[in-house]
């Protein structure tokens, strides 16, 4: 069976190379299915006599063959069902793996749905945790990512917060530099008056003092 699935559009199942959302499974066939009807019971046919054992055992048999061709039904009926359900799953992982594709994802810690290309019965429990698993893994993704962006915005509203008050700083000190160098010409004047008149100078240099120190940024 493996020799001639390698010879379908199906062999990716039994490939050792990753799964893409280019693959497709083949379309599997549908049957038309008539409705399964049931005969009401009619009080006058099932008083009937029969006239002969032959017409009982052939009434016997048409009612077992009626039973097992609607049982059949039901049967088709439930495993056409289920290639339809499958089918739509998936539709739907594959539109999810392709979006993927497309925003060039390669996140190391990325949870691959069939990471070894194997066959998987999308059914299955293990196929089910892992869909769960990788849901889990986006929504946390995700979070992560609106965390980052909150504390971008948080950081560049502290530093343009930060920016205008040092600013301010820098202006303070400025001034402080400019009322001392006012003060020190005044000084150096009064000095030099004093050396021509002979008296002692009444007022020591000014000291130019400390300066703001700028605040840390905001990390």
């Amino acid at each position: 069976i493996f020799a001639r699935l390698e010879e379908t559009s199906a062999r990716f199942l039994i490939s050792s190379s990753p799964i893409k959302s280019s693959t497709r499974l083949p379309t599997m066939p549908l049957a038309m299915i008539s409705p399964i009807k049931h005969a009401p019971k009619s009080r006058l046919h099932c008083n009937m006599s029969l006239k002969s054992t032959r017409e009982k055992k052939l009434k016997e048999e048409v009612k077992n063959l009626t039973k097992q061709v609607t049982m059949l039904k039901e049967h088709v009926s439930a495993l056409q069902a289920t290639v339809i359900l499958q089918g739509c799953y998936c539709d739907r992982v594959r539109n999810h793996l392709e979006t993927q594709e497309k925003k060039g994802c390669r996140d190391s810690d990325n949870i691959k749905l069939n990471g070894d290309g194997m066959p998987r019965l999308l059914t299955s429990d293990e196929v089910f945790e892992q869909v769960l698993q990788y849901q889990e893994h986006q929504q946390a993704k995700a979070a992560k990512k609106e965390t980052r962006k909150a504390a971008r915005e948080a950081r560049t509203c502290e530093m343009e917060v930060w920016m205008q008050e040092d600013e301010a700083r820098k202006s303070r000190n400025k001034a402080k530099t400019e009322q001392w160098k006012v003060a020190v010409k005044e000084w150096e004047a009064e000095r030099v008056l004093a050396k021509q008149e002979r008296r002692k100078l009444q007022w020591k240099k000014p000291v130019h003092g400390p300066i703001e120190k700028p605040c840390p940024k905001p990390k």
